[in-house]
């Protein structure tokens, strides 16, 4: 049963800006070591952090209380399967979450579905 649905938009001028003035305190305050992608080259590197951005902010609109009671940025972990599909994995928490993540050069959108037994 579908208990939740979140979506976001994160604009990556916007993720770039924070990005420039915080620097890797910003990075781990948000993400978890795995989930930082390897640099390769900065558009690239914001293109995939701003997904994951996207995702976790979807994913706590799905659980319907936002980042409280618990849940943090860090609590949420947004990694790849061997086929390279986003997977999320919260901490404490035994649901299903399909997440889907896209992006243009100017705005990552992710949507997050929770499905429980």
């Amino acid at each position: 049963m579908i208990i939740g649905v979140g979506v976001d938009n994160v604009d990556i001028f916007r993720l770039n800006k924070v990005y420039e003035k915080w620097g890797e305190k910003f990075i781990n305050k948000i993400f978890n070591i795995e989930e930082i992608p390897s640099y390769k080259d900065k558009k690239s590197f914001l293109n995939s952090l701003a997904g994951k951005f996207a995702a976790k902010e979807a994913i706590a609109k799905a659980l319907g209380n936002g980042f409280r009671d618990g849940l943090t940025f860090k609590s949420i972990k947004i990694m790849k399967s061997l086929s390279g599909k986003p997977v999320a994995i919260v901490q404490n928490r035994s649901d299903e979450i399909m997440i889907s993540i896209t992006h243009t050069d100017k705005v990552a959108t992710a949507i997050a579905i929770i499905n429980s037994d």
